[in-house]
């Protein structure tokens, strides 16, 4: 919802990412709102265009793994499955394809310094930008390490003509400038999306499920049935294996790297880019933790298990490590798609329908009935014509129920300042917002993470303002309100 919503605004009213609502940076948005102008903006539509963009990241994964199997043998048709499987997540479509691309042109780059590669990776460099700042930035630190390395290597600078290389970027960032340049207020939107980014730097850090503390009691705890348990269980220790899998492949490759001549650096040019590229991503990993931040920076560091070889002595030792980390990635990757495929397999007296805009959407009983209690609350109670404030992170309803978000904020996880929750206040006075759905649970399994903590002003504000209309078909936890004036 957080990237339909987005996506919908820019097609329907012209509106501007990051200024006019919060986002992601505008790329992807703008990418799904061209599919818009000639399919529709449903839900369909949004899924057809993120399948364009991750058709292109196959495209380049294929490539990087015909470089280190035979096309078309058991392994280079395993390798694609993990891929797939990588990309399989419920709500970042982009981020495991760019990192698909980025490895791709570190590998070409490695192979060949050249000034036309030179220029196609400033080039590439300034569009992921454009789709994702922090890919961006680990882009870059990426190109910065492999400069360093060959210096160290070769005891001089191989890269000739690194200027073309700022050429390519500059094209590539072009949009992005134009819209400081003559968008306003897209830059100061652009300095408060940096300091939010700063300031909640660790606000999703968990710890890491290493799989030796895994708690049996907890899983007993939280599944009723012995199968979910073990199949928990199974999930659980899976991620703390990919972890420690990860972490080793990364040490170990470096202490290899500092051996190898320089004469095998462009041999294994596909090694060298993924230890790279992985010891960047190790970051993102740490940052936030969690199956789906393992399946974006997880590529690389499978790719380069797979391209070790026996003719540099060096790298013989690892070849064990492969078949390890192949069982595990795979089951990591599968277990990373299990809501997908749980909801494919669901027996027919599991599933439901509901019609979203022009588009039948089909998942489990409990989603689809969530979606319908949704609706028939608000249908029932607020006028067509009149708007809604929804929080915390249901940006999805905007979508199904047609309406305008009255706020710039969209996803109010986050502990917010004071200012910025006056502000959600504002707009709502501003827009004479009388209604409101709000939930106040739980979010990503942090205690401290609901409303009244996140945000304790807007919470009173709407406790002091508002009144709770009864509908007992809501989820627990979650209240559609009035305002008192009309209530």
């Amino acid at each position: 919802g957080f990237v339909w919503y987005g996506a919908r605004e820019i097609f329907m009213s012209a509106a501007v990412p990051m200024r006019d609502f919060q986002s992601y940076f505008p790329g992807r948005y703008y990418w799904i709102a061209g599919f818009f102008s000639t399919l529709g903006e449903g839900l369909k539509e949004m899924r057809i265009a993120c399948c364009a963009f991750q058709f292109l990241a196959l495209v380049a994964a294929l490539f990087i793994f015909s470089r280190v199997q035979r096309t078309f043998s058991p392994l280079f048709h395993v390798s694609c499955l993990v891929f797939l499987c990588l990309m399989i997540v419920p709500f970042r479509y982009f981020d495991a394809g760019l990192v698909a691309m980025e490895l791709l042109i570190l590998i070409a780059l490695i192979e060949k310094p050249e000034p036309s590669f030179l220029q196609a990776t400033g080039l590439f460099h300034g569009i992921i930008f454009w789709f994702a700042f922090n890919h961006g930035i680990y882009f870059g630190v990426a190109l910065c390490l492999l400069f360093l390395l060959t210096i160290l290597k070769e005891g001089r600078i191989i890269f000739r003509g690194i200027h073309f290389y700022f050429y390519g970027l500059f094209v590539g960032v072009l949009p992005l400038i134009l819209f400081y340049l003559f968008v306003p207020g897209f830059s100061e939107a652009t300095l408060d999306f940096f300091g939010i980014l700063v300031s909640r730097n660790n606000d999703l850090a968990y710890a890491v499920p290493w799989p030796w503390l895994v708690s049996w009691k907890n899983i007993v705890h939280r599944f009723p049935s012995t199968p979910q348990r073990l199949l928990e269980w199974i999930n659980v220790v899976s991620i703390g294996w990919l972890y420690v899998l990860y972490y080793l492949f990364c040490g170990i490759s470096w202490l290899v790297m500092i051996r190898i001549k320089k004469e095998d650096l462009r041999k294994n040019a596909v090694w060298v880019g993924c230890v790279i590229l992985s010891s960047i991503y190790f970051h993102h990993m740490g940052r936030c933790r969690g199956l789906i931040y393992v399946g974006e920076s997880m590529l690389p560091c499978y790719v380069g298990l797979l391209a070790i070889n026996g003719k540099t002595k060096p790298l013989h030792f690892l070849k064990k490590a492969v078949v390890c980390f192949m069982v595990l990635c795979i089951a990591g990757a599968f277990f990373l798609a299990s809501s997908v495929c749980k909801k494919i397999f669901l027996s027919p007296a599991l599933k439901d329908h509901i019609r979203i805009g022009r588009d039948i959407y089909w998942d489990d009983v409990q989603s689809i009935q969530l979606i319908r209690n949704i609706e028939d609350a608000v249908n029932r109670h607020v006028p067509r014509e009149e708007s809604i404030f929804i929080a915390p992170l249901w940006s999805t309803f905007y979508c199904i129920l047609d309406k305008k978000n009255p706020s710039h904020e969209l996803y109010l996880i986050f502990p917010e300042t004071e200012a910025r929750q006056q502000r959600i206040i504002d707009d709502l006075h501003e827009k004479n917002v009388r209604w409101a759905l709000v939930g106040n649970v739980f979010v990503e399994g942090n205690l401290n993470f609901h409303l009244s903590k996140t945000h304790p002003k807007l919470w009173s504000y709407f406790m002091d303002n508002f009144n709770v209309v009864v509908e007992p078909e809501l989820p627990r936890g979650h209240f559609l309100m009035v305002r008192k004036d009309i209530s």
